[in-house]
């Protein structure tokens, strides 16, 4: 029992990883597009439609960015969440299995 306890909670963490995965490749990947925009922005003189085209750009990756930060965070707060449930899970496996040892 406490080998499956112990398993569940493994694969919770793997899950977790997994999932914490995806948006920091997207965080980073937003970043970096990020940044090369703004480096044209400063390295040109563009005409006014060619700077609120990359200004519309910009402001796409930093809405990105953030919905890719709070993604981040819910799943972080998620992962927290079920290592608690599954560390109260264990700690309620081991006293039921003291108690059914007996002292």
């Amino acid at each position: 029992m406490a080998d499956r306890i112990r398993e569940a909670i493994s694969v919770l963490r793997t899950e977790a990883d997994d999932a914490l995965v995806v948006p920091e490749a997207e965080l980073r990947k937003s970043e970096e597009k990020l940044w090369e925009y703004k480096q044209l922005l400063e390295g040109q003189e563009a005409s006014t439609t060619t700077n609120e085209g990359l200004i519309r750009k910009i402001r796409l990756l930093e809405e990105d960015l953030d919905a890719a930060g709070r993604q981040l965070i819910e799943t972080v707060d998620r992962l927290r969440a079920a290592e608690m449930e599954c560390s109260h899970w264990e700690a309620s496996y081991k006293d039921l299995l003291q108690q059914m040892q007996g002292p």
